[in-house]
């Protein structure tokens, strides 16, 4: 079993004059953070021959959008 995992996090100071996101102030704090969990099994069925299904799944939120989760399976 092999399992891969990471993190981010942000925090900036965002200068756009209102251009990107309407609030009606300039110099908004802005947090991003996200969260990484890979997982993969290689099975060996012959000399020459062997599968490795591997599954993730990624979260990410921002101080304007809801947080959400991104599957993926190969």
């Amino acid at each position: 079993l092999e399992v891969i995992t990471g993190g981010s996090w942000r925090r900036f100071n965002l200068e756009s004059e209102n251009t990107i996101f309407a609030t009606g102030r300039a110099g908004n704090i802005i947090n991003e953070y996200g969260w990484y969990l890979q997982g993969s099994y290689r099975w060996q069925f012959a000399r020459r021959f062997s599968l490795t299904p591997t599954a993730a799944v990624r979260y990410d939120k921002n101080s304007y959008f809801q947080g959400g989760f991104t599957p993926r399976l190969s």
